[in-house]
This record gives structure tokens, sequence and C-alpha cells, in this order.
């Protein structure tokens, strides 16, 4: 899974998941012990990061992610799989218009799962 084109075809899957608010299309982009973090939860186990993304789907039911830049890498000394680095703005479309500038560090396993999602907002 180390060839960035197959790491970036992935991470597009995931943010295509995640527009269209299909948690099953989310889960098939997942390991089983795939881990979010972002600046309000941290979580573990596909199950419960799979719930944290319909969480945010029902609080903020227009948000969307435009994906700016992506970055597939070498391998990530935590995971010992691939990492792609992903410039995005998060438009919450609400009636502030608000868009955080948000980059998410996303690695993947050999096997061609994400295997988790770090979020850090500007």
């Amino acid at each position: 899974m180390a060839d960035s084109d197959a790491v970036t075809a992935l991470v597009d899957a995931y943010f295509s998941a995640w527009n269209a608010q299909d948690a099953a299309k989310l889960r098939e982009c997942f390991d089983e012990n795939v881990s979010l973090t972002d600046w309000d939860v941290a979580v573990s186990g596909i199950d419960a990061v799979v719930e944290a993304n319909q969480g945010i789907w029902k609080a903020v039911p227009a948000i969307r992610i435009v994906v700016k830049n992506v970055v597939a890498g070498r391998d990530s000394r935590a995971f010992g799989g691939p990492v792609a680095t992903c410039e995005i703005s998060v438009e919450l479309n609400d009636d502030a218009k608000t868009v955080l500038t948000v980059v998410d560090v996303i690695d993947v396993s050999n096997q061609g799962k994400i295997k988790s999602v770090r979020a850090y907002k500007q």
C-alpha cells in the first residue's frame, strides 16, 4: 500500500464518504482499530470513530469539507504505513458562514485502510 496514488485514492474516498455523510462508505475506509483525534474528541475503534463522525453530521447537517491539497508521503514512524497530510477547509454553512482551516494527518495501514486521523485546526 506504499504507493502514493493508492493512498491518495483512499483519502479521496474518505472525504467523498464524509461529505456524503455516508457512514457505511466511511466505515469501508477504516481499519478496525482506527483512531480519531481532533480539537473536540479523541476516540478509538471503528464503531466509536464512525459514531463520532455521525455526531458531527447530526450537530452540523450542512457541513462540508473542501480538500485544498493532499500530500501522500513516506511511512509513518507511529504506524509503519504511509501517511497523507491534507489541507482542508471545513465549511459549516451556518449563518455566520464559518470556515475552519484544518490539516488532517491520515495514517494508512499496509492493508490500505485508515489507521488514524489527527485533525489540527488553525
